[in-house]
């Protein structure tokens, strides 16, 4: 366990770990991040996904950060740590602490290290209890309801959809969509087949390994570019890869950049998508700030509005690697 880790869970609410590794409590950041009355269903979750890294979600107000060895503090990253009662000189202290570490790794490089190139394992995995192909299961209207919002959505055509009549997580009320590498399922994600609701329960419930990209086999070996999203179902819109996460790994970079192609970032337009533009630049990576209109916040609802062709072609031409280019894109593109 690293220092920061070790520090961060001495301020936690909860040592409690549930799914997936989650340790969850009542979201310290809510009001802040434009929820009308604090969290108390404790929908916030901090995992330690390995021992130099911390990931941070909350289902409610969508808040999303984290941290990983070899990187500073985001902005977003220390409003989380003030939020759970970590005191400023506290956050100051663990913020001097990390660049001492780098300075000292800059001076004890006696023999140069050769990091393992990061190579896939990820294991088969079972789907929901009951899943069966949705097609086949049209003659329940529970079904029905979840094939018309895909179709509302311009993805039912996209992928072979799944559904289950399980009341696990109210999964009937979710489209499920496999996660394959290689021509296998390797996880599955499910989401409530409803927009602009607010609901009390989780929109998304999913299983997968913590590094795995969704999208790999559709990656042709004749295409030029490969297009980074946030989210399976922006992914899923363009042929593109989805991380998952606001945050790219560096076991995920591997993979990534060993396709051998451009690749191209598209943050969300929120305040989280910051984070991902700052991940493409360390990488390297090409980061893309669309011309899309006002409210649109990510690949899938552009799809919806303009078609997939338009958005493509709008990606692929607003690419930037000019850093200082873009700052200044940036300060107009988030919302």
């Amino acid at each position: 366990m690293s220092l920061i880790q070790d520090v961060i869970r001495t301020y936690l609410p909860s040592q409690k770990v549930g799914h997936n590794g989650w340790i969850s409590f009542n979201c310290p950041v809510c009001l802040s991040n434009g929820q009308p009355r604090p969290d108390t269903k404790h929908r916030g979750g901090v995992q330690f996904p390995d021992g130099d890294s911390v990931r941070y979600s909350c289902f409610n107000c969508h808040f999303k950060t984290g941290w990983q060895k070899g990187q500073h503090f985001s902005g977003r990253f220390k409003q989380l740590l003030k939020g759970i009662g970590m005191p400023e000189i506290e956050v100051q202290r663990l913020t001097l602490e990390l660049l001492r570490e780098q300075e000292a790794l800059s001076f004890i490089t006696p023999v140069a290290v050769v990091r393992e190139i990061y190579s896939p394992t990820w294991k088969p995995v079972a789907l929901p209890e009951n899943s069966r192909p949705l097609q086949d299961c049209l003659t329940d209207p529970r079904a029905v309801r979840i094939a018309e919002y895909l179709h509302s959505r311009n993805l039912l055509d996209k992928t072979n959809w799944m559904w289950s009549d399980s009341t696990d997580f109210e999964i009937f009320n979710r489209a499920i969509l496999p996660l394959t590498y290689k021509g296998k399922v390797v996880g599955w994600h499910a989401r409530l087949a409803e927009e602009g609701v607010k609901h009390p329960r989780r929109k998304i419930v999913k299983k997968h390994d913590t590094d795995y990209i969704y999208g790999l086999d559709s990656q042709h070996p004749d295409r030029k570019f490969v297009i980074i999203v946030e989210g399976q179902y922006d992914a899923l819109a363009i042929s593109g890869l989805s991380v998952g996460t606001n945050r790219i790994s560096q076991n995920q970079a591997d993979v990534i950049n060993a396709l051998g192609r451009e690749v191209i970032v598209v943050p969300d337009k929120d305040r989280a998508g910051r984070d991902l533009e700052e991940d493409a630049i360390r990488y390297g990576w090409a980061v893309s700030f669309p011309t899309w209109e006002r409210g649109v916040k990510d690949v899938a609802k552009a799809v919806e509005l303009y078609g997939s062709l338009f958005v493509l072609k709008n990606i692929i031409e607003h690419r930037q690697t000019n850093k200082i280019k873009l700052t200044i894109l940036g300060k107009k593109y988030y919302e």
